[in-house]
């Protein structure tokens, strides 16, 4: 299951990178199809990667098993149920604020977002047990958008760099597009930190 998770991650990366690309090469006025053509490339990989790899599950026990934890949670008292949701909550709260101390580096980005899905789902999941979340998750899901929008962008200037060091290409010049991406990134990192300060 993890790795399927990671392999659709690798997928969907390389898709936002093909349409930040096609975007961003109007900006900056660029021929960049040789980085598309790439991502495509990889989108190849990671998706026969995938195509291997499904043989491996059986889903009639994967779904055994969720069946099974929904039945633990059912059988389980509420004041108790409610108590572990607000405990997992707040400690998924402070692993935001301390990954978000952290720097703007790939990996740390990746588990600030992993931080704000696993709250809004909670908030989400338990709406009828819990007190009214809503101002909070609307706080929490603009979070993640932001959050989002900066991590593709990151992302996009890692495989660029990357690409460029790698290319054998020596007329390759991405300064201008380095610019218009780091605008939009610190643009979207300002108004995270303005939110998750508050």
């Amino acid at each position: 299951m993890r790795f399927v998770y990671k392999q659709f991650g690798g997928i969907r990366d390389f898709q936002v990178l093909i349409s930040l690309v096609k975007e961003f090469q109007e900006k900056a006025e660029l021929d960049l199809n040789i980085i598309i053509k790439d991502c495509k490339e990889r989108i190849e990989y990671e998706i026969s990667e995938l195509t291997d790899a499904t043989g491996l599950f059986k889903y009639q026990t994967i779904l055994r098993n969720f069946k099974l934890i929904e039945a633990y949670v059912n059988n389980r008292m509420h004041d108790e149920l409610c108590s572990k949701v607000l405990n997992y909550k707040e400690d998924r709260a402070q692993k935001l604020n301390f990954y978000s101390d952290k720097g703007n580096e790939k990996r740390n980005l990746h588990e600030v977002r992993k931080m704000i899905k696993d709250i809004s789902y909670l908030m989400e999941m338990s709406a009828d047990v819990l007190p009214d979340f809503s101002l909070e998750l609307k706080s929490y899901k603009e979070l993640g958008s932001l959050l989002g929008t900066w991590h593709d962008r990151a992302v996009l200037l890692n495989y660029l760099r990357q690409y460029q060091r790698n290319s054998k290409n020596s007329n390759l010049n991405f300064s201008r597009l380095f610019e218009e991406i780091v605008k939009e990134k610190t643009e979207m990192e300002e108004r995270y930190y303005s939110i998750i300060s508050l």
